[in-house]
């Protein structure tokens, strides 16, 4: 399913324009509010997990507050993304198991169901699980799931902040800002289930926090958009 939404992929130009429209996988694409100029569309193809969600032609990040809630919850209406397999796609059917109820399963449940690993039924719960909180997509389901974590249960007792810290430490490279509030909304929806937040609620708190604190000295150097392009360069 695709969102009808226009989308802008993250990047170092302070003025993106004159470019063409794109479709967007649902999921959660970040709101960038740090003042970048944003205008028309962006080469076609399919838009990173991070990047800017446009309406109408104006950034969501001027939009009222309800407008990004209702846009962004919208874009929750579709059910999780998940690496299955046509076989175990197949064993869902056959068993009537919808992909949004695969996180309320159990790892022995789901291994039994799908004929798989404990190992696999784990981490295919941990990121159906994930993208069950409200505006979180498959991008930051997968980040969680690669640093070891399988639940909600298990994160409830990180710090929002030490969990950034500690996901940049993980992968070696500083992430986008608005990464560290999806990560505080997964935090206070595993404390607080059935709220209805969503992780720009959390920007302020973050801000507020980073501007008291700042970041550890031992913060990776590299940025994750650097990170990319190396990645990118190493696949031509």
């Amino acid at each position: 399913m695709r969102c009808s939404l226009s989308a802008f992929p993250l990047n170092n130009r302070n003025d993106i324009s004159e470019q063409s429209p794109v479709s967007v996988d649902t999921g959660l694409c970040f709101v960038f509010a740090n003042g970048n100029n944003v205008s028309r569309g962006l080469p076609s193809g399919k838009i990173d997990a991070i990047g800017v969600l446009v309406y109408n032609g104006d950034s969501m990040a001027n939009m009222p507050d309800s407008k990004v809630m209702n846009e962004v919850m919208q874009l929750k209406q579709t059910p999780p993304k998940l690496p299955l397999t046509p076989e175990e796609r197949a064993h869902l059917r056959a068993f009537k198991v919808k992909l949004k109820d695969i996180c309320t399963l159990n790892a022995a449940q789901l291994s039994d169901m799908l004929e798989i690993t404990h190992e696999r039924a784990n981490m295919l719960r941990g990121l159906a699980m994930f993208q069950s909180v409200p505006s979180i997509g498959p991008k930051v389901a997968a980040r969680v799931v690669d640093m070891g974590y399988y639940s909600l249960d298990e994160i409830k007792d990180i710090d929002g902040a030490d969990f950034i810290d500690r996901m940049e430490a993980h992968f070696g490279y500083w992430e986008d800002p608005c990464l560290e509030d999806a990560l505080r909304c997964l935090v206070h929806h595993a404390n607080h289930p059935g709220s209805e937040r969503i992780w720009p609620d959390f920007t302020e708190e973050r801000k507020k926090y980073r501007e008291q604190y700042g970041y550890p000295a031992s913060r990776p150097v590299p940025a994750w958009y650097e990170h990319r392009e190396g990645e990118a360069s190493k696949l031509k």
